[in-house]
């Protein structure tokens, strides 16, 4: 299921590098915003967030993107950065997830370091790291939701990339209801709460 899940997730993310997102194949767009778009993919039965970045220190474009699965109590964080040439084609990387609130005075670093799988693309490389179970998955959705950005940043504190976040909630709660939808749950399910 992992790897169809990041299939998905990582194609999604090469969606939004090089087409528009309605002409994949296995995607469909849900809905639009001038910041996010989500997309459903039915057989696998996820929706996923994204938006695209153009790095203004070299024109370059970051990729990220949120894959949720509300029947596997899953979500899959994932970007794509062209500036991590050092790394070897595929591999495992730890990197700390930390989000920002309102500037960068209040961090909410609770996430620790996580393991990110990584595969190299034209584009650059492909980071994953999966959050499972009701908890990790509503904390997750949770800080996506209120913080003004994410960044990802080495072992050694530096940083590798980040994203704002700016106008997620309505995104994170549509990528919500399209989940629900697409597995045929119910968003008031006690047991999904």
């Amino acid at each position: 299921m992992f790897n169809r899940l990041f299939k998905t997730t990582a194609f999604s993310a090469l969606m939004a590098l090089m087409v528009s997102p309605a002409s994949a194949s296995d995607l469909a767009p849900y809905w639009s915003s001038e910041h996010w778009d989500v997309q459903k993919d039915v057989e696998s039965k996820t929706c996923s967030l994204w938006r695209t970045f153009e790095k203004k220190a070299t024109g370059e474009t970051h990729t990220f993107n949120v894959t949720y699965s509300a029947v596997d109590k899953r979500v899959n964080v994932v970007f794509v950065d062209p500036d991590t040439t050092s790394l070897p084609d595929e591999g495992e990387v730890k990197l700390k997830v930390i989000f920002f609130a309102s500037g960068s005075s209040e961090v909410d670093d609770g996430w620790g370091e996580r393991t990110f799988k990584y595969s190299k693309l034209e584009q650059g490389h492909i980071f994953i790291s999966a959050y499972t179970g009701l908890d990790n998955v509503r904390d997750m959705l949770s800080d996506l939701s209120k913080s003004k950005s994410i960044g990802f940043f080495t072992d050694r504190d530096v940083i590798v990339t980040a994203f704002p976040l700016d106008e997620s909630t309505p995104a994170i709660a549509q990528m919500k209801r399209c989940s629900f939808a697409i597995a045929g749950l119910r968003s008031d399910d006690p047991f999904l709460q």
